[in-house]
């Protein structure tokens, strides 16, 4: 990159890192060892990835007890990675993300080579005016709504497909706001549960309207 940037170098990840002192001054002094060394800590990210899902897969193989700060969600997403239905620059690329790297990771594997691949969305948005137009929008700089926007359950949603899915939303804000729950129904979005707590008879536009409420 050229300009005038600049980026401040925290001493402690580099020990962390365990780049030694010459290393460090090959870094600041050789053009052609700073692009080896960037391209040989590229390739380890990802070595280190594919050993850890290996590594993972092998001791739930062998009945190992899975270490205890290893959570639960990076547990599945490496044995997805060791099984193959996941590439390992999902979790490289959107580590610092979690909740989109886990959608992606959820998709099929066209599409996960897609979204890495890609270098912005085609998002669709709705102007002043209430008119749809699509903007190209850098994947890291996707807000969490235009991450569900663009990214259905299915895969990659089309423009159309992204319309459908704005105005179900807008639809079932406006239901909301205008239709409280009868009494004795509880609709918990959260838990994506409808809870009955007494007698109520629901007609079938009752009960896809509560429905509709947790897509």
């Amino acid at each position: 990159m050229n300009g005038v940037m600049t980026c401040t170098i925290s001493h402690d990840l580099a020990v962390r890192a365990e780049i030694t002192d010459d290393q460090v001054y090959q870094l600041e002094h050789d053009k052609g060892y700073r692009s080896d060394f960037l391209a040989h800590c590229i390739l380890d990210a990802e070595k280190a990835v594919i050993g850890a899902a290996i590594a993972l897969a092998m001791m739930i193989n062998n009945g190992d007890e899975i270490p205890k700060h290893i959570p639960g969600s990076l547990v599945k997403l490496l044995l997805r990675i060791a099984d193959g239905s996941v590439i390992p620059d999902v979790y490289i690329d959107f580590v610092r993300n979690p909740r989109f790297m886990h959608r992606v990771a959820s998709l099929p594997m066209a599409d996960q080579k897609k979204i890495i691949s890609s270098k912005s969305f085609d998002v669709v948005v709705v102007n002043e005016d209430g008119r749809y137009t699509t903007r190209q929008i850098p994947v890291d700089e996707l807000t969490p709504f235009q991450q569900k926007i663009v990214i259905g359950d299915d895969g990659i949603r089309s423009d159309r497909e992204q319309i459908a899915f704005i105005e179900s939303m807008a639809m079932r804000d406006k239901w909301r706001h205008e239709k409280p729950a009868a009494a004795g129904i509880e609709v918990n979005v959260r838990k994506g549960q409808i809870i009955i707590n007494e007698p109520t008879i629901l007609t079938r536009k009752d009960l896809a309207n509560y429905m509709s409420q947790l897509a």
